[in-house]
């Protein structure tokens, strides 16, 4: 990932986060979100999303 503001020249370093959603009576995730930080900048970045149709909470565990 490359941000606008071309970090220090040489690299780039983000912080990515993962946040979830749950059904309403907790039986399992209803969608995750994949986002990003620039170190450098703070500009924020959106990567990518799925909503998760079994509501399986197998992903949970391995958290």
């Amino acid at each position: 990932m490359v941000c606008e503001c071309d970090g220090d020249g040489d690299e780039e370093d983000f912080n990515v986060a993962v946040g979830y959603s749950l059904y309403a009576d907790n039986a399992g995730i209803r969608a995750i979100a994949v986002t990003s930080r620039c170190v450098a900048c703070g500009r924020l970045g959106y990567w990518v999303d799925w909503m998760v149709r079994t509501g399986d909470t197998t992903l949970l565990e391995l958290a």
